[in-house]
């Protein structure tokens, strides 16, 4: 199960497609002890966008199946945001 308390990495993309560097860098924030979160941006078709946000979500949770079975990776589709801003 998710525990939205413990410590959590976003990683924010297209993911068109999936490659083996995306699954690098999460194994990376896995080994140091955190949770991914994997924020899928709902773009316009394109060529270089040629899958859905819930194509893209489909083939990511396929992918890493068992990471979210066990509750260390989610992966959630946010609109195609234009910046990103945070407060401390």
């Amino acid at each position: 199960m998710w525990n939205n308390r413990a410590p959590t990495t976003q990683m924010l993309g297209r993911f068109q497609p999936w490659h083996d560097g995306h699954r690098w860098l999460i194994d990376q924030r896995l080994n140091e002890g955190k949770k991914v979160c994997i924020a899928v941006r709902d773009t316009s078709l394109s060529d270089s966008n040629p899958f859905t946000a819930k194509q893209v979500k489909s083939n990511v949770e396929n992918e890493l199946s068992d990471l979210i079975s066990s509750g260390l990776v989610k992966v959630v589709i946010i609109p195609d945001i234009e910046s990103i801003n945070y407060g401390r």
